[in-house]
């Protein structure tokens, strides 16, 4: 990762003096719901620790955070007066600079330990600003680190130790910086971890890094055991103008727990709660054009879809049918070819209405081709580089509407009015053509750092042009539609998308793309229906017999997996030509009518490589819990039923669509799995088989 470059020599600073009141300082947020399986620590030992050289400490139990600083732009300010006010939460530290003011503002409200900063006194704000920074975490032991969007990478990791060096002529690598967004974990031993994040996300880009830091020692490069590991975590400020004005930052929110997947669920909680995160919409499943044919779809291809699943028993209960990618030009999103589209692609929304499904449509918000009208006609509305080119994001492959094949992508710079208000005219029509479900791809190319690229109307975060965006999105789509926003921001979608995409593309064979569906879903699983419904993307039934003697086994292991995640799923494939036994699996998979997200009672536990999860279905008294083996080696593993029910032991099946087979009254499961085999098991506490109409949701799905 790139370091953060130092802050410029010639920023100059003003004076200014800010005033504040107690109860604007310590103001609660409203009350979170805690998730108990985080088994919060005991609050009385965890408090803030002011020292008189202006750094603090954070005490959690029997470890500490300590000499936090801090850090404008990588570098620790150089105040020449601190002044400390502590107070029984914390207190409040002002740090007078050479020119200006920085405040730091340590307190507690009823669910986390609070940072809160503000800075005053120049003229433009800095590039990054951490008001935790060079926070000593040496004590630490993992540490878990989530992407800035799908695909991540995310996950929980070792703090790794660098060790004893020693080479005459050749560098290698010693020093690690690991960049996490939105929320941030670290454990310091198996009772003891905290989660750290913002709840607001409209303003500012909220990052945190773990890092080590490496010192020579004697004549050699000697890298000790003890070496110290560094935390420090804040917001781009992108050096938009502040001249006599206060900025003030989101508050940082300390969760601390004995689970970091609790602890990390209960900060998920407390950020949907303030954000107002989406909960409109019950569990989705959709049909999605773009996997069987691509950009190769038209009027005459749905019309035989839709006539096929009126033949269908038992009818698959869609929501949505969503007409991805193809049907335009990019940027064009009310044109669409004749040929392909007769009368307009608001015949085919209709076509979908009228059969009783919500209508949906791909729209890349951000995204303008070389071979649109659009981009002919407003070359100006394009975003450009600090040197004044048009920025391309990519040119030289395959186009999305399958007509322009070697066209370059362009940014719509949203900052210009006519773009934004053309952005806003696509939305309204779509309105009124009937479109009730948006998956705005790719939406990530909105989200500029604007000290990098040259605006229209400068002035503002990237985050805050995205805000924008997304909000006249929301205003003009609707409050009864639903949004799945794909290769997004996380951050930036929250109480804006009902969905969110967390994992690459899936294709149905074993590849990287296959591995990361796996890491993905298991990493973002601790806010699957409460930031969002998570989806893992397309769900492959495919009936053909090479597919199914080639990977037969891989399509039914993700389908087990996606059933138990319990976010929304997506189907892509021709359903009436399924076989009997794929729209069976189907059923057994698809959601309920119910939120029911899986739980991870092993959540990146080292005595296993498997991915597994765990569903309570409270009618029966049961549990579903699902073994998966996507690492290349055969593994063998064994799971304590205590440790997945509470229970010493139950009676266990092997578990199938609409069949299950009496394993026998055990106190533990020994699993033995191949390459992408899995083993589905259902565990009921009243000894009793489960029935054969039961899904995965925990409800009667299968007739």
């Amino acid at each position: 990762m790139e370091r953060r470059s130092f802050l410029h020599n010639s920023l100059v600073f003003a004076t200014l003096s800010s005033f504040y009141k107690q109860s604007d300082i310590f103001a609660n947020p409203s009350e979170a719901s805690l998730d108990s399986s985080a088994n919060l620590l005991d609050q009385n030992q965890i408090f803030w620790i002011i020292n008189t050289d202006g750094s603090f400490n954070l005490n959690i139990g029997n470890f500490i955070i300590k000499n936090c600083y801090p850090t404008i732009d990588n570098t620790p300010i150089k105040p020449v007066k601190i002044q400390i006010q502590k107070k029984p939460n914390g207190g409040i530290i002002t740090y007078t600079l050479a020119v200006g003011e920085l405040i730091i503002i340590l307190g507690k409200d009823s669910n986390s330990h609070t940072i809160d900063c503000q800075i005053s006194g120049f003229d433009m704000a800095p590039h990054w600003v951490y008001p935790i920074g060079y926070a000593d975490i040496s004590q630490a032991a993992r540490f878990f680190k989530q992407g800035l969007g799908f695909g991540g990478p995310s996950g929980m990791f070792d703090i790794a130790k660098a060790g004893f060096y020693h080479d005459q002529n050749n560098l290698i690598e010693k020093a690690w910086s690991y960049d996490s967004y939105m929320t941030t974990g670290v454990q310091f031993d198996e009772k003891t971890n905290l989660a750290i994040g913002a709840y607001n996300h409209k303003d500012f880009l909220q990052r945190t890094t773990i890092y080590n830091h490496i010192h020579r020692q004697l004549l050699i490069d000697k890298f000790p055991d003890t070496e110290n590991i560094f935390f420090e975590s804040g917001f781009g400020t992108e050096n938009i103008p502040i001249a006599g004005k206060v900025l003030t930052l989101p508050s940082l929110h300390i969760v601390t727990g004995n689970t970091m997947f609790g602890t990390l669920k209960n900060l998920a909680q407390n950020i949907a709660n303030q954000a107002g995160a989406r909960k409109k919409f019950p569990p989705r499943l959709h049909w999605d054009s773009w996997y069987e044919y691509f950009g190769d779809y038209d009027y005459k291809k749905l019309d035989d879809f839709l006539s096929g699943l009126k033949n269908i028993e038992p009818k698959i209960p869609f929501h949505g049918i969503l007409i991805d990618a193809g049907w335009s030009p990019l940027g064009d999103w009310l044109l669409s070819d004749e040929k392909d589209y007769p009368g307009g692609i608001k015949n085919a929304f209709k076509r979908i209405t009228d059969e009783g499904y919500v209508p949906g449509v791909f729209i890349g918000a951000f995204m303008v081709s070389s071979a649109s009208k659009l981009y002919k006609q407003h070359p100006d509305w394009m975003l450009r580089d600090n040197n004044g080119n048009i920025m391309i994001e990519s040119k030289g492959r395959p186009s999305f509407d399958n007509r322009s094949l070697y066209d370059e992508r362009y940014f719509l710079d949203t900052s210009h009015p006519g773009a934004f208000e053309y952005l806003r005219s696509v939305f309204r029509t779509f309105k009124e053509w009937g479109v009730k479900f948006y998956k705005t791809d790719f939406h990530e190319w909105g989200l500029k750092d604007s000290t990098k690229v040259k605006r229209y109307t400068p002035g503002k975060t990237g985050a805050q042009y995205m805000y924008e965006v997304n909000k006249m999105i929301r205003e003009e789509a609707g409050d009864d539609t639903f949004w799945l926003g794909c290769i997004a921001p996380f951050q930036c979608m929250i109480g804006f998308s009902d969905a969110i995409r967390v994992s690459y593309d899936t294709d149905g064979v074993i590849n990287a793309n296959t591995i990361n569906l796996y890491q993905e879903t298991i990493a973002t699983q601790y806010f699957n229906t409460i930031l969002f419904q998570n989806d893992p993307d397309v769900m492959f039934l495919r009936s053909d017999p090479a597919t199914m003697q080639k990977n037969g086994t891989v399509l039914q292991t993700e389908a087990y997996w996606m059933g138990m995640l319990g976010g929304t799923i997506s189907l892509s494939d021709r359903m009436h030509k399924l076989f009997p036994e794929r729209l069976q699996l189907l059923h057994f998979c698809r959601p309920g009518k119910k939120f029911l997200p899986a739980d991870m009672p092993f959540w990146y536990d080292k005595r296993y490589q498997s991915a597994n999860c765990s569903k309570y279905f409270k009618e029966v008294n049961a549990y579903a819990f699902l073994v998966i083996n996507y690492k290349e080696e055969p593994i063998k593993e064994t799971f304590s039923i205590k440790e997945i029910t509470g229970n010493e032991s139950a009676m266990v099946y092997d578990w199938a669509p609409q069949k299950s087979i009496p394993i026998g009254k055990l106190d533990k499961l020994e699993v033995t799995l191949n390459y992408m085999e899995s083993k589905l098991f259902y565990i009921s506490l009243e000894g009793k088989a489960p029935s054969e109409k039961l899904g995965l949701s925990g409800e009667e799905t299968l007739n």
